[in-house]
């Protein structure tokens, strides 16, 4: 469970530094770059998964406890 928490934290900074690359250089010059916007996206998937990851295994570790 320990590596779910590494992947959305990978997945945030992801987000946070290429997304945020990607609006300022959008912004500042008018430029559509392609290449920030794919690894943005590649981190909003990647941290969807790892939520998703983590309440599946969340539902599993209550039906056990039961």
């Amino acid at each position: 469970m320990e590596i779910n928490s590494y992947l959305i934290r990978f997945s945030c900074m992801l987000m946070l530094m290429f997304g945020g690359l990607f609006i300022i250089r959008y912004v500042k010059t008018g430029d559509f770059y392609l290449d920030q916007l794919l690894v943005f996206g590649a981190g909003f998937v990647l941290f969807i998964g790892s939520l998703i990851w983590k309440r599946k295994h969340q539902q599993q570790g209550n039906r056990k406890a039961c």
